[in-house]
Parts: structure tokens; sequence; C-alpha cells
């Protein structure tokens, strides 16, 4: 699945308690996370 996969997933079933960023997250390492369409972030909060 891709992100937009799962995004609108989340819109059929979340519970919608705060609005979410449009990035689905599938691993990560160290200060770096991927979303599910291997694009590369840094995690500033980890």
């Amino acid at each position: 699945m891709h992100t937009e996969d799962y995004i609108n997933r989340e819109r059929l079933y979340g519970a919608h308690n705060y609005h979410p960023l449009p990035v689905v997250l599938h691993k990560g390492e160290g200060i770096y996370v991927w979303d599910v369409d291997g694009k590369q972030y840094m995690d500033f909060l980890s």
C-alpha cells in the first residue's frame, strides 16, 4: 500500500481526535524514519 491508501483507511476508521500529518511512517533507524513510499525524514523529536 502507498501513503494515500493508508490515509484513506485512517479517514474511514480512525478516531479523528487530532489533525494527523499526511505521512505514514514505515520504519526508523537512529534519528531517521522512512515513510511507506521510501522518503527519508530526520526525526527531531527522537
